[in-house]
C-alpha cells in the first residue's frame, strides 16, 4: 500500500484515488483517528464517504489542486484565481448541482470552497436580503436548506 495515497468511495461505490496531503486540505479529516498527518501512514487505504460521485468527484479535483496551497503562495496567485473561476463556473451551472457540492464542502468542512459556492450562490439571487423575506419565506428556507440561514 502506498501511505501517501488514499482511495475515496462514493455512496454509489465509485473510487477515486488522491494524496494525503490534498485530502488534508479537508480539515474533516485532520485530527481524526483514520488519517493523523499528510506524512504518517493511514490505517484504511480505503475512505468511504457519503458523498455521490459527482461531487466527489469535484471534491476530488479541488483538493488536488489546492493541496499545495499552504507550502507556497500559490493560492493567491493569478492562475490559482483563474482556476477557481472556471472550476466555480463549471460546477455551479445546475443550480442542483451547486447546492449539492456546497453542502458537500460543508460537510468534509472544505472552508475555501463552501465560500467560494456560497458567495457565487448569493450573487445568483434577486437584489434580496434576509430582512426583504418575510417569516414564511425564511422558514422555507431554513426547512429546505438549514446551513444556509445562520443558527441563533
Amino acid at each position: 500500500m502506498d501511505k501517501t495515497k488514499i482511495t475515496l468511495v462514493s455512496s454509489d461505490g465509485v473510487k477515486f484515488t488522491t494524496s494525503l496531503k490534498a485530502l488534508y486540505y479537508c480539515e474533516q479529516f485532520r485530527g481524526t483517528q483514520q488519517i493523523l498527518s499528510p506524512t504518517q501512514p493511514i490505517i484504511d487505504e480505503e475512505q468511504v464517504l457519503d458523498l455521490h460521485s459527482v461531487e466527489l468527484k469535484e471534491i476530488v479535483e479541488y483538493i488536488n489542486y489546492h493541496q499545495n496551497d499552504d507550502d507556497s503562495a500559490s493560492s493567491n496567485t493569478e492562475d490559482a484565481q483563474k482556476w477557481d473561476e472556471e472550476f466555480i463556473r463549471r460546477v455551479t451551472k445546475d443550480r442542483n448541482q451547486h447546492l449539492r457540492l456546497l453542502v458537500a464542502a460543508d460537510r468534509l468542512t472544505i472552508t475555501p470552497l463552501f465560500k467560494m459556492l456560497d458567495r457565487e450562490l448569493i450573487s445568483q439571487m434577486p437584489n434580496k436580503s434576509l430582512d426583504d423575506l418575510n417569516e414564511e419565506q425564511k422558514m422555507m428556507l431554513k426547512n429546505q436548506y438549514p446551513w444556509l440561514l445562520p443558527k441563533k
